[in-house]
């Protein structure tokens, strides 16, 4: 977390994805709701910063996986298919 602590404050959004990736694979596993909450963030943070729909499509299916009554993670994943012109 450390690491993602400083690629925020220098505003290195690629150093941030990539620590958000860091933390979801972190062994053992974090617990099931922290990790769907570090998997939004990981897709909130890909669309919205790096413009990477693919990967947050990816990431908000994952963060709904580990927790299918997770309202923002749904917004968003519904948002951004609605953005890619596709269905949900």
């Amino acid at each position: 977390r450390g690491c993602r602590r400083c690629a925020e404050r220098l505003h290195d959004d690629a150093a941030i994805a990539e620590s958000l990736h860091a933390e979801l694979a972190h062994e053992p596993p974090l617990p099931r709701l922290e990790r769907a909450l570090l998997a939004r963030e990981l897709g909130e943070h890909a669309w919205r910063r790096l413009g990477q729909s693919e990967l947050a499509r990816e990431a908000f299916s994952a963060a709904l996986e580990l927790d299918p009554r997770d309202r923002a993670s749904l917004g968003l994943w519904t948002e951004l298919h609605a953005a890619r012109g596709e269905r949900s």
